[in-house]
Order: C-alpha cells, then sequence, then structure tokens
C-alpha cells in the first residue's frame, strides 16, 4: 500500500479548514431551495417587468461582478459597463495561474510548476480565445515577465494547498446558473474550484476562489453570493466557502448558514434592483470614492474621484 503523502504545515492546516468532521456537517429541509426562489422573484417580479418592457424583453445578466460594481461605486460601474474589455498583464496573469492550476489537478503524472505555465500558454492560445489574442501581441519581455510571475504564483499554489485526492470530487471552473422571473433575470457564477459533493440533504461541498492578489473585504460576498448560486442550483448549501490567496498560503473559510444565505439574498435583491434601475433611467448613480478611483475611466472627469485622489496623495 502506498504511503500517505506528506503535508507541510500551511498544506495541513488548510486542509483541516477544508475537511471538517462528518458530524460537523450540517443538513438542510428539502424545501429550502424552493423557498429562496420564490422569495427573490416576489421581491424582484415588479422591476424586472418594467425592465423588460423598458428593453424590448432583453435579459439580465448578473454575476459576482456586476453585484458587486453596483454596491460600490455606480458611476463607475456604469463607465465601465459602457467601454469594451480590454485585456491587462495583471489581468492575464491572474488567468494563466488559474489554467495552470486547473492543469495540475487533472494532467497525469507530476509536472513542475514551469511545464504547467508552458501548458497554460498553449492551450490558451491554441483555443483562439481573446486573452489568446492579447498574448499575441506581447512584447517578448512582457511574455517573459507572465512566465515568472505565473510560474512564482503555480508554485506558491502548489506549495501550500493540500494535494488533492480523486475521492474528494475535485472539479474546476465550475459554471452554474439561477434563471428567475419567467428566464429575464440570470444570476451566474463560475467557481473557481470545487471539493466534495452533498449527500442526500447534508451540506458537503466546499466552494473555493483562487486569488493571485491582495484580500479584499468584496471576495467574502462573492463567495456568499456563490453559496446562494448553489443553493438555487443543487438544493443543498454548500459546507462552506473559502478563498485561497496564492501569495501568503492563507485560507480565508466561512462556515454557510441560513442567516449567511438570508444575507446574501437581500443584498442581491438590492443589487438587482438597482442594476436594472439604472439600465432602464429609474435612478441616478450614487457615487462612492475610494481606491477604486485611480483606475476609473472616468476620474479625471470625476469631481468626487479626483478630490479623493488629490487628497490620498497628499496624506
Amino acid at each position: 500500500m502506498a504511503e500517505p503523502e506528506a503535508l507541510n504545515p500551511t498544506q495541513q492546516e488548510n486542509l483541516d479548514l477544508l475537511r471538517p468532521p462528518a458530524e460537523e456537517r450540517p443538513s438542510y429541509r428539502s424545501t429550502l431551495k424552493i423557498e429562496l426562489r420564490h422569495q427573490l422573484e416576489r421581491e424582484l417580479v415588479t422591476i424586472m417587468d418594467r425592465y423588460v418592457a423598458s428593453t424590448s424583453g432583453k435579459t439580465l445578466f448578473v454575476g459576482k461582478r456586476q453585484l458587486g460594481a453596483v454596491h460600490g461605486c455606480q458611476g463607475r460601474h456604469l463607465a465601465e459597463s459602457a467601454e469594451r474589455f480590454k485585456w491587462t498583464a495583471p489581468m492575464a496573469r491572474g488567468s494563466i495561474t488559474h489554467k495552470a492550476i486547473e492543469l495540475s489537478l487533472h494532467l497525469k503524472g507530476h509536472r513542475d510548476p514551469a511545464e504547467l505555465i508552458d501548458e497554460a500558454f498553449a492551450r490558451i492560445i491554441d483555443r483562439e480565445t481573446t486573452l489568446g489574442d492579447f498574448l499575441a501581441t506581447c512584447t517578448e519581455s512582457t511574455m517573459a515577465e507572465l512566465r515568472s510571475e505565473t510560474s512564482a504564483l503555480t508554485s506558491g499554489f502548489l506549495d501550500t494547498f493540500p494535494p488533492m485526492k480523486r475521492g474528494w470530487r475535485p472539479a474546476t471552473e465550475v459554471p452554474k446558473r439561477v434563471e428567475l422571473c419567467s428566464n429575464n433575470l440570470t444570476l451566474a457564477g463560475r467557481f473557481d474550484l470545487t471539493l466534495g459533493v452533498p449527500f442526500d440533504t447534508t451540506a458537503g461541498r466546499v466552494i473555493i476562489d483562487i486569488k493571485t492578489g491582495g484580500a479584499s473585504a468584496d471576495h467574502r460576498q462573492d463567495l456568499r453570493f456563490y453559496a446562494l448560486i448553489e443553493t438555487l442550483v443543487t438544493g443543498v448549501p454548500p459546507l462552506a466557502v473559502a478563498t485561497h490567496y496564492v501569495e501568503t498560503g492563507r485560507l480565508d473559510r466561512e462556515q454557510v448558514t441560513e442567516d449567511m444565505l438570508a444575507a446574501t439574498l437581500r443584498r442581491t435583491v438590492d443589487g438587482v434592483t438597482t442594476l436594472a434601475e439604472l439600465a432602464i433611467g429609474e435612478a441616478e448613480p450614487i457615487l462612492r470614492a475610494g481606491p477604486p478611483c485611480r483606475w476609473c475611466p472616468v476620474s479625471d472627469s470625476c469631481s468626487e474621484g479626483r478630490r479623493w485622489i488629490e487628497d490620498d496623495e497628499a496624506w
């Protein structure tokens, strides 16, 4: 019999957070999914009727990015929504690292980080995605920097995340969506990584976001939204949600509860309502100045944003 793989202290700590004893896994009533869905539709039906009438039946798509944006500076949300998406090297770095991590879970045999990065680059470019098009325009020095940075990040993940076993049912880039209000509203998410599965009405799945940058309070909100989507799709809430910060090796885990789902539903209703009202001109955007002003496409013409940046630089 093969010896169990030895874990370093950080890997063991993260494994303990991800895999609690079976007796600590809660069970839920089988009607929870229906109750949450009915509450969402009951509270959103009026605004969605107005949205559909004003947009000639257009579907409102809401993911974690849209929900987070509208709960932040709504002026920035509208400005970015009007702009065509453009890849940047920092965004590419995160996506390439995610692809390498995905390959590390599914390719047979041991692969070192550099090999995984080479394979990730090759697959992204071969699939002729917009990211592949961006990489094709990068200079040799930018590509070298991206390879170096993504290799280091992939190595950091492998050094701090516990090696995954097939019995944990690991899955990567898991898309899930919920269609509400006569299919006029779509709530959607793509989970970086999931481990485990529910058993009957007992929670067993953990949803994990993998971050190559620093921590943010928004990350927990994003995962709570994922927990709501998971519940609406499978009928069983996830056991927990967690963010793995690759650079620090830290795993920020949060237990999922019905109170969390109720608060997330309330935040989702508020966000969807505001998104719809802004889209059809029923609301004026609320401006909220802060660090994101530095990257806002309209910061030069936004007095509140300029004032925040100037005050911050003066400090």
